[in-house]
């Protein structure tokens, strides 16, 4: 899916890659993978090999068949580009004229309206977390400031109305409660919140919660 618009109500408009119309979607369905310039079509076959000479051997390029679909990555004035296949394979320069119908171009960087409002982050990414009325685990958009813990719906919700937050001082802890799932726990002097990571990167976060904490016990 290439985004082309986000809304605050927590829906984003895109294009599927395999084809389709334009159409809105909800942004919760969806994790960021990549961050191309555009979605192309390839319009002329091209073999590396055969159809060009001279081509330094350290660059890698792609073989193109048309009809096939390219994430574009990079553009140059000099005509070539830089993407990846949608099928698969490596990233690599091909003639930008071989594809040049573009099927979508994706909006801006969300996070630019995020850095905005709250500074640089100490780390974003998706978590999993206990939270709601039943108290069950549900994936959402983290973003930790110096201060506290924001989460929001997805990356492209309106960032001055987070879903909630979570203060972080000197009295808080972060222990991990269950290392192969992944699972650690914020704890404050009144309330707690569970969380759920990655269990191959989930220590990312708590080393980036325990820098906060600690960090404001020295102010």
């Amino acid at each position: 899916m290439v985004v082309t618009e986000n809304d605050p109500s927590g829906w984003s408009k895109g294009k599927n890659i395999n084809g389709g119309p334009e159409a809105y979607f909800p942004q919760s369905y969806v994790e960021v993978v990549a961050r191309p310039e555009m979605l192309v079509e390839v319009i002329h076959d091209f073999d590396p090999l055969n159809d060009q000479e001279n081509l330094p051997d350290i660059l890698t390029f792609l073989n193109l068949k048309v009809g096939e679909k390219i994430l574009v990555t990079g553009t140059h004035m000099s005509g070539w580009w830089r993407g990846c296949l949608v099928k698969g394979g490596p990233e690599g320069y091909f003639p930008g004229d071989y594809a040049s119908r573009v099927l979508a171009s994706p909006m801006t960087d969300p996070l630019d309206s995020m850095r905005k409002v709250w500074g640089k982050p100490n780390k974003d990414g998706y978590l999993n977390l206990k939270i709601g009325i039943l108290k069950r685990f549900s994936k959402r958009y983290c973003y930790l400031t110096a201060k506290e813990l924001l989460y929001f719906n997805s990356e492209g919700h309106d960032p001055k109305k987070p879903a909630g937050t979570f203060a972080l001082d000197r009295r808080c802890t972060v222990d991990i409660v269950d290392e192969k799932k992944g699972k650690f726990k914020i704890k404050a002097k009144r309330q707690a919140l569970d969380c759920k990571g990655d269990p191959n990167y989930f220590n990312q976060w708590v080393d980036a919660l325990r820098a906060v904490i600690e960090a404001s016990s020295d102010l």
